[in-house]
């Protein structure tokens, strides 16, 4: 909004390919002849193109005669790591090398200072990538507390919109239907979910993507097309409708750079279950229940399980809403900009 607005001077720049040496060279020119103090360059490919093109320019005043004293903060900030793509096996190895080296070389040499979301990140970081663990800062994503808040209203809203009635159990997840954040788990263990007891339950599946028509495929194959509610792609602010709608939401995620819905859910005060990678236990803690997730018939009777044996607890459920909300506070936006007034040293 504020770029639409002119509030903000911003060049729109993009790399046409993989190791574009120009978008660097764009980078170091713009640099130089804006004067600018930090750049904060975020994900793989861009980010390592511009730490590149910052390190250039840098460079650049220090060949001059006489040399300038010019100093740059360049912050790498690559959010989930390469090894956690859901990519196929043959293409993944060699790309996983080349990516390693990127990561150590940007990592150690060009960038001033690596930003880690989580504490495994950060361990990744070095043990896997070999960057050395004085250049790497973690600060978590923060949210506005003061908006993430259950709304009852918007639950009867949104539950209006969707014809579910007050006795409906909601289950919910919102994510991007791509590979990485397991629908088809998900969806195959709510139909096993609906064998195991005679409540009226509802799964909605918030958020576009293109997997989004192979997901109601499923539901269709599997007979439960009655039961499961693709909102598609929503606007923003039905986000708290949406969450307040459910009574239990499950992430289910391969790989995760943080989860910034999974905080917005813990926010609301939801009970959740969440996939057992390294960087949700990170956020999520001792308040959420974890399953271990894979392509595998043992993960969906295992996710099944956990979902109906919280429905069947309603004193756990109360239980887990309250550690959700309790564990939440950790995040504030204001702890953020705390955190990153001090890295810019502003």
């Amino acid at each position: 909004e504020y770029i639409r607005a002119g509030a903000i001077k911003h060049f729109a720049l993009s790399p046409r390919y993989e190791a574009d040496l120009q978008y660097s060279l764009q980078i170091r020119r713009i640099i130089l002849s804006e004067n600018i103090d930090i750049i904060h360059a975020h994900e793989l490919l861009i980010g390592s193109l511009a730490i590149f093109g910052a390190w250039l320019a840098l460079l650049s005043c220090k060949l001059r005669r006489p040399p300038s004293a010019y100093s740059l903060q360049r912050i790498y900030h690559v959010h989930t790591p390469f090894s956690q793509w859901q990519h196929k096996s043959f293409k993944k190895i060699p790309a996983l090398i080349i990516n390693t080296i990127v990561n150590f070389v940007v990592g150690n040499i060009f960038a001033t200072n690596v930003l880690a979301l989580t504490p495994s990140i950060k361990r990744h970081r070095i043990y896997k990538e070999f960057i050395l663990p004085s250049k790497i800062t973690v600060i978590p994503n923060g949210i506005d507390l003061s908006v993430f808040k259950y709304s009852k209203s918007e639950r009867m809203k949104f539950r209006k919109k969707y014809n579910l009635s007050s006795n409906d159990i909601v289950i919910g997840n919102i994510s991007r239907f791509t590979q990485e954040k397991g629908h088809e788990i998900l969806i195959k263990a709510f139909s096993e979910v609906l064998k195991l007891n005679q409540f009226s339950l509802k799964l909605v599946l918030a958020g576009s993507g293109n997997l989004l028509n192979s997901m109601k495929s499923l539901a269709v194959e599997l007979k439960i097309q009655d039961k499961v509610i693709f909102t598609e792609k929503f606007d923003e602010e039905d986000k708290i409708g949406i969450l307040s709608s459910f009574d239990l939401f499950v992430f289910p995620s391969y790989a995760e750079g943080f989860g910034i819905v999974l905080l917005e859910a813990m926010a609301v005060g939801l009970p959740i279950i969440a996939s057992d990678i390294p960087v949700l236990k990170d956020v999520g803690g001792n308040s959420l229940e974890y399953v271990h997730i894979q392509k595998s018939e043992k993960t969906i009777i295992n996710l099944a399980k956990s979902m109906d044996s919280l429905i069947k607890d309603k004193s756990k459920l109360i239980e887990m809403k309250e550690k959700s909300i309790q564990a939440s506070k950790k995040y504030s936006i204001q702890i953020f900009w705390t955190n990153y007034k001090t890295l810019y040293c502003v």
